[in-house]
Parts: structure tokens; sequence; C-alpha cells
């Protein structure tokens, strides 16, 4: 048997021709989208079904025409289905923009707020600051008023000067070492150091630095303060101090006026007292305002006052004494203030 054949259909050709180019086009111009590639993938599939039934089965070239014509509406209606939702993706990209735009706007708002609203803190800072040293510098010459007036009252007019005299350790043989003993100071002027002056007068006044000794040796001062010595190893030196509530001064009262040169006086710690020291060697720097930076406040100064005006040979003594190991410096036998004594005005030494 002769086997027949499938007569050509020009116009089918043709059609098949112009598909399969609008086929290409649609990929070249759509591949860029998700939708539009999936598009194209369902049309060449669906071109080639129809053909091969053209093909196989012999359909005539207008059953043909019909089933390509269907499938092209079939493509189009996937492309308007993907154009929707290319439309749907570019309003929300456009919605999440604007979002991102009123968030930053909000961030830079916020921002600003905060600045200005940290200035106003600021500011309201400095000026509860500034009010408070306000305050504080009137207790503080409140208190340099009360000062002045309770040293005229009960040690009169000045000046006001101190004797102290030394007990200085025996020899290794228990003997007494022949060498200076006594030492003056002048208090400093009670209209500069009112407060300091006061607390010290107080401290001969109770006699409570007989007893105490001189315990360390840092070199550039000697200090003394509320510890035995031989003559009274055990005894608490500080009770007194305690008991009169009489242990430091109530602010760092200071004045350049009467700077840490070389034998004054200072007393040691925050607050100042009960220790205190002599000078070796000029401290203005050292113990002025700003030189012990090792404390909180480090612009406050010890409080200098009163000088050595006799006896700078007995001050020598004691900084001439061997100190023990360490950072400290502690003599290695404290040096004992067995008396003081307030000079009577016909005692006074010419300054």
């Amino acid at each position: 048997m002769q086997r027949r054949t499938t007569p050509s259909n020009p116009s089918l050709e043709r059609e098949k021709v112009h598909t399969a180019g609008a086929v290409r086009r649609s990929f070249q111009t759509r591949s860029s989208g998700a939708v539009s590639y999936h598009a194209v993938l369902i049309f060449a599939l669906v071109l080639g079904l129809v053909g091969f039934i053209a093909i196989t089965k012999g359909k005539e070239g207008s059953s043909a025409m019909t089933e390509l014509q269907e499938a092209r509406t079939k493509m189009m209606q996937l492309q308007q289905h993907y154009d929707r939702m290319k439309e749907t993706m570019n309003k929300n990209e456009g919605n999440l923009r604007k979002q991102l735009e009123d968030a930053k706007t909000a961030k830079a708002n916020g921002a600003a707020k905060k600045t200005e609203e940290d200035k106003n803190e600021v500011k309201n800072l400095r000026t509860t600051v500034t009010e408070m040293n306000s305050r504080i510098a009137a207790m503080q010459n409140e208190i340099q008023r009360h000062s002045k007036h309770d040293v005229l009252e009960q040690f009169g007019e000045g000046p006001y000067q101190v004797e102290f005299t030394l007990e200085f350790p025996l020899t290794e043989d228990g003997e007494v070492e022949e060498g200076p003993t006594v030492f003056v100071a002048e208090m400093a002027p009670l209209d500069l150091m009112p407060h300091s002056v006061h607390l010290f007068l107080e401290w001969v006044g109770h006699d409570l630095l007989a007893g105490s000794s001189f315990h360390r040796n840092a070199r550039h001062v000697i200090q003394a303060g509320p510890s035995p010595y031989f003559a009274n190893s055990g005894t608490n030196v500080r009770k007194g101090y305690v008991e009169n509530r009489l242990t430091s001064v109530s602010f760092q009262e200071y004045s350049p006026e009467f700077p840490h040169v070389k034998y004054t006086m200072g007393f040691a710690g925050r607050p100042g007292g009960p220790d205190w020291y002599v000078s070796t060697m000029d401290n203005t720097s050292n113990h002025g305002p700003g030189g012990q930076a090792s404390y909180a406040l480090a612009s406050e100064a010890d409080p200098c006052f009163a000088k050595v005006i006799s006896g700078f040979d007995a001050v020598d003594r004691v900084h001439e004494g061997a100190v023990k190991p360490g950072w400290y410096n502690g003599l290695e036998k404290n040096v004992g203030i067995k008396k003081v004594r307030l000079l009577p005005k016909d005692e006074l030494i010419s300054s």
C-alpha cells in the first residue's frame, strides 16, 4: 500500500513562521521578568503541540489555524496577567520607597528634636551648677565669717604664734640625742585663712596636738598627725579630735596670697585634717589649686595656714629621719610632739 502524503498548506506555513517570530520577539522583549518567561515557554509548548497534532493527524489548515489563534489568545491573556503583576510590583516598590523616605525624615526630625532637648538639658545643668556654686560660695563665706569671729573671741587679736617642742627617738643606747627640738610657727593672716587658722588654734586650745607625732617623710613635706610615738605607744591619739568634732576643715580654704612655699604648713587629705605637714620645698604647684589631681575635685588646693618663723633646724632634723621601705615613706621612728602652746603677747617672735 502506498503511503498517503498530507498536502502542504501555504497559509498554515506562513502562520507558523509568523507565530514563531512573535514568540522570539516576545522572549527578547520580556525575558527580564519571570512571568514573561513562563508565558513564552507555555506558548512555545502549545505551539509545538498544535504543530505536532496538525502534522501527525493530518488536520486541515483551517483547523490548525483555529488552534493557533486560540494559542495566541492564551498568550495574550498571560501577557496581560504579567503586566498587571508588574504594575502591582511597581506600586509596591513605590510605596516601600516612600515608607523608607518617611522613616528617614522622621529619624532626622527626631534627631533634631533630641539635639535641641540635649542643648536645653545642658543649659539647665549649667544654670544649676552656677546656682549651686553661688550657694556654696555663700556658705563658705559664712563659715569664714563665723571662724574669724570665734578666733577673735577666744584668742584675741593676732598675730598668733604657736611653739612646738619635739621629742626625738632615743639612741640605741637609750640616750637622748642632742640637737634642736623647738620650732615656732605663725598663723596666716586671719583675713586670708580664717577657717583654717581657727581649726588649728582649736587643736592648740584643746591640747590635741601634744602626744601626736611626725610619722612621714615624703621628701617634699614632713607629715604629722594623731599617731602615737615611743613615749605614748598604744594611745588612741585620734580620740580627742573625734570627741571634740575637730577632725577636719569644712571646705578646702585657700588664698593665693598665702601659697605653699618652703617652711609653710598645710592640711593633708580631703577634707584637710587631722594630718598636717610642713613643706620642705616650694610646693606652690604641688599643693596649690589643681596640684592634687588624685582627688575627686582636682581643682581644689590644700589649705595653707601657717609658716615656720623660728627653729628651722628642728624642722630640718625631722626631715633627715630615715624612712621605711615603700611608697608611703613612713619614718622608721616617729618624732613626737611633746608640747604645744600659743605664745603670749610678751613672748612673740619678730617675723
